[in-house]
Parts: C-alpha cells; sequence; structure tokens
C-alpha cells in the first residue's frame, strides 16, 4: 500500500515578496549594466572580459533563483515524517515522534525573512516563514540536528507558515494524541474498591 504524502504551501500571500523580488530585479539589471560598461572601459583583453562576463552572469542567475525558489518548493507531511522544504537552503525530513507540541501564532516576533529561512544560535530556534498568515510554532521533545544550509544545527523550535494551517494542525495534533495515549493510559493509577466490611463496622461505632 503506497504511503499517503499531503502537500502545503505556503506562498498564498505573495504581494510583498514579488513586489521585493521587482525592485532587487531592477537593481541587478542596473548594476549589471554599470559592470559590464565597467569591463569594456578598464580591461583591454577581450577573453578576460568575456571570463568575467560569464562569471557575472552565472553569479546574478544564482541570486535570482534565490529569490524565486521559495514560490515553487513546498511541505509535505507523510505518516511517519513532516518535509520541510523551503527554497535552496531548507530541505529537511523531521520525525512526527520528535514533536512535543504544535500550536498556531497569530503574530511572531521573530523576524520574517521571506528569501530564506534562518537560524537563531542563541535560542537554537529555526524559522521558515514565506508571511504572517497561518504561522505554526513546533516545540520537539528534545534538541534534534538537522541540516540547514550546509551545516548541521540543533534545534529546539520550529516557525513556519502554511496555507492550510488548519489542515496541518489538525494532522499534527491527532499524532501528538496517537503517540501520547498510551503512556497516558499507564500513568492512571488504579485503586481497589473499598471494602462494604468497613462501612459496616463505621455505621456500628456511630
Amino acid at each position: 500500500m503506497q504511503e499517503t504524502i499531503k502537500t502545503f504551501r505556503y506562498t498564498a500571500q505573495r504581494t510583498s515578496y514579488l513586489n521585493i523580488i521587482s525592485a532587487f530585479t531592477f537593481l541587478l539589471i542596473v548594476e549589471g549594466g554599470i559592470t559590464e560598461l565597467l569591463f569594456e572601459l578598464l580591461i583591454p583583453v577581450n577573453w578576460i572580459k568575456l571570463m568575467l562576463l560569464i562569471i557575472s552572469i552565472v553569479l546574478y542567475c544564482f541570486i535570482f533563483a534565490l529569490f524565486l525558489f521559495p514560490l515553487w518548493t513546498k511541505h509535505h507531511l507523510s505518516t511517519t515524517h513532516l518535509h520541510l522544504r523551503y527554497g535552496l537552503m531548507l530541505n529537511v525530513h523531521l520525525p512526527l515522534d520528535a514533536i512535543s507540541d504544535v500550536q498556531t501564532v497569530h503574530k511572531s516576533s521573530s523576524r520574517i525573512q521571506p528569501i530564506s529561512a534562518y537560524y537563531d544560535v542563541k535560542q537554537r530556534h529555526l524559522v521558515a516563514c514565506f508571511s504572517d498568515r497561518g504561522l505554526l510554532h513546533l516545540t520537539l521533545k528534545q534538541p534534534h540536528t538537522l541540516k540547514i544550509g550546509r551545516r548541521q544545527r540543533t534545534i529546539t523550535n520550529i516557525l513556519f507558515n502554511v496555507d492550510q494551517y488548519d489542515e496541518l494542525l489538525a494532522s499534527l495534533s491527532e499524532h501528538t494524541v496517537r503517540r501520547d495515549a498510551p503512556t497516558t493510559s499507564q500513568n492512571i493509577t488504579t485503586h481497589p474498591p473499598m471494602s462494604t466490611e468497613g462501612c459496616h463496622n463505621s455505621s456500628r461505632l456511630s
């Protein structure tokens, strides 16, 4: 039987982000034109000018792709893992058993950088928010090591957003309840029934 995987997008509120990309694209075009003019005026050797031009084009394409990738990537949820995919820098599979709590967040005090996810070293906090719509905060049972970019980071909590946050919240909460149910039942202490003989003796004394 094939495993069911749910997909969760997070880019419904993209107007402000597209404005950032438009402004940055304009700056890239202006800077590229100025750079090409300086190459033409200051470098007499043609093959050096061509090599620098190719390097500049590759660099600009990479930066532009870095901005566009968050529009294409999505998060996924399976029966065992939460796959967080945000741009080029974040691609991690988090076991659902590692999550201790999930809550909605109406307004975040963390800075939201839609270009890429970022890691707070002091709080061991991962933020991957495209916008402030549908924010969810995950608390892990214990510090968990994840690869962010090219580095291994120790994470204790994660803040991210999805468009269908209510559906994802329900799925994660359902898994948390199923996982904790056996533990909760084992912690229940049963007491033996009270003896009726003790009740009769107490009635005679009265």
